[in-house]
């Protein structure tokens, strides 16, 4: 047996929705947004060999390569 939730619609005459109630709105459907990010990067890299590892090495791998780059150069104004 289904019972159907009631919600309460609320209509803010103001031209901008609060900080706070923004906030709010937030936190009560972060698991709807979880959802749809995690759909979103599975989508994406689904036909990658490394899947959705791939979102995690890609910028670990240019943040080395950017250090050691930097490093070098800051190696060779001594």
């Amino acid at each position: 047996m289904m019972t159907s939730a009631s919600f309460e619609l609320e209509i803010v005459a103001s031209s901008r929705p609060r900080l706070v109630q923004s906030l709010r709105e937030l936190w009560v459907y972060r698991g709807t947004i979880l959802a749809f990010a995690e759909r979103d990067i599975r989508v994406k890299y689904k036909q990658a060999v490394l899947g959705v590892a791939w979102a995690l090495l890609q910028p670990l791998a240019f943040l080395g390569i950017l250090h050691g780059l930097l490093r070098a150069r800051g190696e060779d104004r001594r």
